[in-house]
């Protein structure tokens, strides 16, 4: 017997049942429907910064287990059209793809099927990572990206949860990654200690005698939920990280990064945005605008925007309340965000009701849905206001 909280599906074309919560298998089938593979929430390390030990219970959907291989078979036969990445969820909690047994078989079954593209990105922390992955891996020429955060045991311990043998599998793997030539890059999460003990500089001039492509360091996020003590640790400006990228590209001479956020990618990305906006708006610029921008986009969107000629528009930074901490980029806002941001312009009257509002497509997945899994209409629906997903 079944209760009413769950969901069983059984389909002619793939005739297994799949029982989990309905709202979870809602979450999973968002997720394959954009292409993000994740197999369940199971982690081998346990990062102390990790707004999923942090979020209460119900933000973001948790599995608790990994899938089986039978749901892994029909979540993609049912859902999946291409891969886009593996080992990272929109719509759920998402754990070590390389900690569930079946891996190597998955990313053989998605292979087999045509729907692993070539340098797809796999998200790893390289804890669970054998031969035969790395293998396979180089077989289907995807890209790997190794969350290192540090080369340190020690310091691995303390950051991501203990258990030696692990970590030192995590750092060593980087020597089978560069045996096998794997396209790989490393990611690591700057912390505030790590700069100031000097152990973030010993970790890139130990990568430094490495094959890897590219160090990102990644923007440190946290949210209302995570603990004060844990927030100053990763409070970090973009500015710091910035001064330090520098320090390291003129100390060692290495390819290092500040992942997602630099200033010509932004820059890129925006007006890429407009010029698809012009491009199918001819009449756009006769409407009043209001253009939702998240914190990131804030200090590079009126310069493009002037850049391409648009008039008769004013622009709003949409804050994250929901998530709350530094969530500054536009992926995590919520429509709850974007329609509390759309009341406080209107409580303004000068400001007068626009003709149009236009925000960031990248909050929402391919059928339109935020992370919570409401529908971005939502907002037209209670602002009354016509929408444009740019």
């Amino acid at each position: 017997m079944i209760s009413g909280n769950l969901r069983k599906i059984q389909k002619l074309t793939n005739p297994i049942s799949i029982d989990m919560p309905e709202g979870t298998y809602a979450a999973y089938k968002k997720d394959f429907q954009s292409g993000r593979i994740t197999v369940g929430n199971v982690c081998s390390a346990d990062c102390f910064f990790c707004s999923q030990k942090w979020n209460p219970a119900g933000v973001i959907k948790d599995l608790k287990r990994f899938l089986t291989m039978e749901e892994v078979k029909h979540f993609t036969n049912l859902y999946l059209g291409r891969v886009t990445l593996i080992g990272g969820a929109f719509h759920t909690n998402s754990g070590e793809f390389f900690l569930h047994p079946d891996a190597a078989e998955i990313l053989e079954l998605l292979a087999a099927k045509n729907k692993l593209p070539s340098n797809t990105q796999i998200f790893t922390n390289g804890m669970d990572l054998t031969l035969e992955h790395i293998k396979v891996i180089k077989k289907l020429k995807l890209n790997l990206c190794l969350s290192l955060n540090t080369a340190s045991i020690t310091a691995r311990e303390k950051i991501m949860g203990s258990g030696y043998g692990k970590h030192k599998n995590a750092v060593d793997s980087i020597y089978a990654l560069d045996k096998y030539d794997v396209n790989y890059r490393v990611w690591i999460v700057p912390l505030r200690k790590s700069i100031n003990n000097g152990d973030l500089a010993s970790t890139i001039r130990y990568l430094k005698k490495s094959k890897v492509k590219l160090i990102s360091l990644h923007s440190p996020g946290y949210t209302k939920y995570t603990p004060s003590v844990i927030a100053k640790e990763l409070a970090i400006t973009d500015k710091e990280l910035f001064d330090f990228i520098l320090l390291m590209k003129q100390k060692y001479n290495v390819n290092v990064d500040f992942d997602r956020y630099s200033l010509a990618a932004k820059f890129k990305n925006i007006f890429q945005m407009l010029y698809n906006l012009s491009k199918n708006g001819k009449h756009l610029n006769k409407k009043s605008k209001l253009f939702l921008c998240s914190e990131t986009a804030k200090d590079i969107l009126p310069l493009v925007l002037m850049k391409k000629g648009f008039h008769n528009y004013k622009i709003k930074v949409v804050k994250s309340k929901v998530f709350g901490g530094n969530i500054d980029c536009a992926g995590l806002l919520l429509v709850k965000d974007y329609i509390s941001a759309v009341k406080e312009f209107l409580r303004i009257k000068q400001n007068g009701k626009p003709d149009v509002i236009i925000l960031p497509s990248v909050s929402f997945d391919i059928n339109g849905e935020d992370l919570s899994m409401t529908p971005v209409r939502e907002i037209e629906d209670r602002c009354k206001i016509k929408l444009i997903l740019a």
